[in-house]
């Protein structure tokens, strides 16, 4: 490996590092913790959730921005969008607009999703079927923005 693509290299591991760590953090805190909650007692989920949180809350905003940042170089310093005209213009830069669009959308949603959780717990709002159904609508609004990001991904490496 040449000197030169080092960067390109740190740049795009922290980027896949960063997705992982924050994809599955979401998957973990915003639908696996919930749905093992439902029908708990609030202080035995708050007992759950709160030092989760609390550990795992800076670590994913941390890979939040790590991804959006390393995205954000890996196509404009680092790839090929280096104007409006390219990013508005040609297959690749729409395609990367769309993976940046779809993941502040994941980011906002989730962001959300961890601001009002406790208090669905406090509130014991996490009962019965309907707590079910709330959750697996968070989850597969996730699940959706994030295959849609993946498939961003997949479409960019193949140059569209």
């Amino acid at each position: 490996m040449t000197a030169s693509l080092i960067p390109l290299f740190v740049v795009q591991w922290l980027h896949v590092i960063g997705g992982l760590v924050w994809a599955g953090g979401a998957l973990v805190g915003g639908y696996l913790l919930p749905r093992a909650m439902v029908d708990k007692p609030a202080p035995a989920g708050r007992a759950v959730y709160d030092p989760f949180i609390k550990t795992a809350g800076p670590l994913m905003e941390a890979a939040g921005i790590t991804v959006l940042l390393a995205g954000l170089l890996r196509g404009t310093l680092f790839g090929p969008v280096h104007s409006f005209a390219i990013a508005f213009g040609t297959a690749y830069g729409l395609t990367w607009i769309t993976a940046l669009l779809f993941s502040m959308v994941f980011a906002g949603h989730s962001g959300h999703w961890h601001k009002r959780m406790p208090e669905l717990i406090w509130n014991e709002e996490l009962k019965g079927a309907e707590a079910k159904r709330l959750i697996d609508r968070h989850g597969l609004v996730s699940l959706v923005l994030f295959l849609g990001i993946i498939a961003c991904m997949v479409l960019m490496r193949l140059g569209l």
